[in-house]
């Protein structure tokens, strides 16, 4: 497994600074290999080294970024000897016309969940004065809109349901518009691994013991038996999986 954590810093309104840090499975800098930088999909943008688990992306927007359009930045890890293939991503909103009247930013930390659950997504408005935010949140996934809600005491929260994906990660992003002016950034919903669910057959194929076939006649797995997530479970832990 390998990880890729992803710190995003907006330094002003034309430049954009974007620090990963790259591990191996057991969270080790990873030392080796190449890191890059791809736009909207099909743009390269910017390839680096990785030699000490560390890089920096720096953007002049005013070069690759299109204004009041929201991009898709992707970090992909090549792999190597010490970590498999991976990649990330975030989005960058570029709006040069959002006539912020205060100096204010939304706070929103990265989200776990489970599928197949319901989850509450929330983040609120850090000013440096205690000032009255009124407007409207719109929360996206992965570029496509989840919902919108009203601003509370600075804060959004919008409650949605995970359905049952194929990736483990996806970028969020929060979009206040406000009597203040507009504010954005983003996060990424970290998914809890989908549990593969092995057939009867692979155990029966595979050299199962005679403490195996045991249970598998015992539960009658081939009747759909109610308790056959359960049992898998029991047979994986006997093989260390």
């Amino acid at each position: 497994m390998t990880v890729i954590k992803l710190i995003k810093e907006i330094t002003s309104h034309d430049t954009v600074k974007i620090i990963s840090e790259s591990f191996t499975g057991d969270l080790k800098p990873i030392t080796f290999g190449k890191l890059a930088c791809i736009m909207d999909n099909n743009i390269l943008v910017d390839i680096q080294e990785v030699t000490t688990g560390k890089n920096t992306f720096s953007f002049d927007v005013s070069d690759i970024f299109e204004n009041n359009k929201e991009h898709v930045l992707r970090f992909e890890y090549s792999g190597s000897y010490q970590a498999e293939k991976k990649s990330v991503s975030t989005i960058i909103s570029v709006n040069k016309t959002d006539n912020q009247k205060i100096k204010a930013k939304i706070v929103a930390d990265d989200y776990f969940a489970d599928r197949g659950v319901k989850f509450k997504f929330t983040s609120y408005l850090d000013t440096v004065d205690e000032i009255l935010i009124e407007g409207k949140a719109v929360l996206k996934m992965d570029n496509k809109t989840i919902n919108q809600t009203e601003i509370v005491d600075n804060k959004a929260e919008i409650e949605h349901e995970i359905t049952n994906m194929i990736l483990d990660e996806h970028v969020m992003s929060w979009k206040y518009e406000t009597n203040q002016g507009t504010f954005s950034t983003s996060s990424v919903l970290y998914l809890s691994p989908k549990t593969s669910v092995l057939s009867t057959e692979y155990y029966e194929n595979n050299g199962v013991t005679d403490e195996v076939r045991k249970l598998l006649n015992e539960d009658n797995i081939k009747t759909n038996n109610k308790s056959e997530k359960n049992f898998f479970n029991k047979i994986k832990q006997m093989f260390g999986e």
